[in-house]
C-alpha cells in the first residue's frame, strides 16, 4: 500500500485550526471516494465495522483509502453480529 501521510481526522483538525473551510467540491470528492470504497468492500462480501475518521487515510493528492480492516466480518458470517466495536488501547504485556 502506498504511503498516506495523514488520516481524515488529522486533516479535519488542521483545516479547522487554520480557519479554512472545505469547498463543496472537496466534500463531494471525499464522499464519492468514501462511498466508492465502501461499495467495493460490500461487493466483496465484507462489512468494515470500525469506520471512523482515524481509519480513513489520505495521501498528498487528497485520495482517501479505507484502512484497519481488523474488525471486518464476512457478511455471511453467523448472526447476530456484535453491536459494539471499539478500538482497544495498547497495554504493555506486563
Amino acid at each position: 500500500m502506498e504511503l498516506a501521510k495523514t488520516n481524515l481526522s488529522s486533516f479535519f483538525n488542521k483545516t479547522r485550526k487554520s480557519g479554512k473551510k472545505l469547498s463543496e467540491e472537496q466534500i463531494i470528492k471525499y464522499m464519492k471516494q468514501l462511498v466508492s470504497g465502501l461499495e467495493f468492500i460490500h461487493q466483496k462480501g465484507y462489512i468494515h465495522r470500525d469506520l471512523k475518521p482515524e481509519n480513513i487515510l489520505m495521501d498528498d493528492e487528497g485520495n482517501l483509502k479505507i484502512a484497519d480492516l481488523g474488525t471486518a466480518k464476512k457478511i455471511s458470517d453467523s448472526f447476530p453480529y456484535t453491536n459494539y466495536v471499539s478500538t482497544r488501547w495498547y497495554r504493555a504485556p506486563e
